[in-house]
């Protein structure tokens, strides 16, 4: 997911990157990257602190995305 990227956690599971993000009240969205690539080493969480939803595109190493909270467009 290609907004608003605050930070990055590396070798975490999707549960533990939603529940961050849910406990930073500055993260409206997350995107996970499982299996990691060239870019990352390995399992990686990468934290939204904004989502525009009228340009919104998953990145090709993306694998899920959720959003936590309000996320205005």
């Amino acid at each position: 997911m290609d907004n608003g990227n605050f930070e990055t956690i590396y070798n975490i599971t999707e549960l533990a990157c939603m529940r961050t993000c849910s406990a930073d009240n500055g993260c409206v969205a997350y995107a996970m990257d499982p299996y990691g690539s060239i870019r990352t080493p390995g399992p990686a969480c990468f934290l939204k602190n904004s989502v525009n939803l009228t340009s919104f595109t998953m990145q090709i190493d993306d694998v899920s995305v959720g959003l936590i909270g309000q996320c205005g467009t």
